[in-house]
Formats: C-alpha cells, sequence, structure tokens
C-alpha cells in the first residue's frame, strides 16, 4: 500500500535500513487521528463498568452517542486489557499530535 501513502516502511531509502528496515507505520498519525468517530471513546467492560451484556467502546459522549464499537479475536469478545488501550489511543492520540506539532513548530522559531 506505499503507493496510496497509507504505510511507508520505516528504514527503507537508509544504508544498511536500520534496526526498523522492513516495519510500516502510519505515513501520518495525525491525519489517521482525525478519521472516525471524535473523541472521546470508553472501554465499557462487562462485570467492571456495566452488570450486564457484552463489552464494548461507546464512542463520543453519554450525550452524543454514535456506534459501539465490539471488538473480537478468533476466540470472542476481546479483553479489558485489549479495549482499554484503544479507546484511550483514540482519545488521546490527537492531543499527542497536536503536542508533538506544537514542539516541533517551537524548535523551528530557535
Amino acid at each position: 500500500m506505499h503507493g496510496n501513502g497509507d504505510v511507508r516502511t520505516l528504514g527503507a531509502g537508509r544504508p544498511g535500513g536500520g534496526a526498523q528496515a522492513g516495519r510500516t507505520r502510519p505515513r501520518v498519525a495525525g491525519d489517521s487521528s482525525e478519521q472516525g468517530d471524535p473523541p472521546p471513546w470508553t472501554a465499557s467492560v462487562e462485570g467492571r463498568d456495566l452488570d450486564s451484556g457484552e463489552s464494548f467502546i461507546m464512542t463520543c459522549t453519554p450525550d452524543d452517542r454514535r456506534e459501539d464499537i465490539y471488538v473480537t479475536r478468533d476466540s470472542g469478545p476481546a479483553i479489558p486489557a485489549d479495549l482499554d488501550p484503544i479507546a484511550a489511543a483514540r482519545t488521546y492520540l490527537p492531543l499527542l499530535v497536536a503536542e508533538v506539532r506544537r514542539r516541533r513548530g517551537a524548535c523551528r522559531d530557535l
């Protein structure tokens, strides 16, 4: 998928490729963080956050609900250790990207 800009290979074009040669990452994390339902996302786990029903990720706020996201593995529903970081990443990634961009801009001003 290198041609459409979705991913690029780390270490490509460098002599020896470095320790990360062959690994891929999103081309621009900031662009992908602006797609999809906006934050916050919250993991709702059966037995921890709700009494019955399946565990899921609630998108947006309780007052502005979007479609819930159900995450599964081949063996069944995802566990809290999977759901919590997915929800947290979607919630905090835009803040992290904004901070990196702010600091890069501050470095250029020096």
